[in-house]
């Protein structure tokens, strides 16, 4: 009676580290197939591609297209590929996802800060540089020597919270400096003065 019941008791043992073994086995399996273990491909040159072509060129490849973003360039097509999250030729596996980054024909637009009255040359050149502004050389008018009296796009004024066209060149309008009516005065009495003791001597 105790060798009976003994033996269902290895038998269930056994059978549950066979379902196990098997259990391990197919998950490590199901992973490798998830994952695409091991299984490379080469990323294509999606440059100048429509976001059609270049998603049935990914598919291809075992991989997909995501459109990101948008970048002014006036020299190429609208709505074609230019940059490309993953570099052409690069192996990756299968199922990432690759960014793009798309032509427009608008120009990206740039608020004006506060330049005009508010700031020297240089500094106001360096802050429009430093922001993506496109500069003609300067406009010079009486005025402080240096001060930044007004700024210009396309003859017009242009004032602080405007939206400007990246590509538009901005002129700062700046001050060439003067001599106030009194240094004049001093300056040719000055002269005459040092012109009679010449005379004199």
């Amino acid at each position: 009676m105790t060798e009976n019941k003994k033996y269902p008791l290895w038998k269930n043992v056994i059978a549950m580290v066979i379902v196990l073994a098997l259990f391990m086995s197919g998950a490590i399996w199901a992973t490798d197939i998830y994952t695409r273990h091991g299984e490379e491909v080469t990323v294509p040159d999606l440059s100048r591609l429509t976001v059609s072509q270049a998603q049935k060129q990914l598919e291809a490849v075992g991989l997909e297209a995501m459109p990101r973003d948008t970048i002014y360039k006036p020299s190429m097509p609208e709505g074609v590929v230019c940059l490309q999250s993953v570099a052409p030729g690069t192996k990756v596996k299968q199922g990432r996802t690759i960014y793009l980054t798309l032509t427009t024909n608008k120009a990206e637009t740039i608020t004006m800060p506060d330049i005009a009255d508010n700031s020297s040359y240089r500094e106001a050149t360096a802050k429009l540089i430093a922001m993506g502004f496109s500069l003609t050389p300067p406009q010079y008018i009486e005025g402080e020597k240096d001060w930044v009296y007004a700024v210009k796009c396309n003859g017009r004024n242009v004032f602080a919270g405007s939206r400007i066209d990246i590509d538009a060149p901005v002129t700062l309008v700046v001050g060439s400096g003067y001599y106030s009516f009194g240094e004049q005065d001093l300056m040719e009495d000055s002269v005459i003065f040092d012109n009679e003791i010449l005379e004199i001597f």
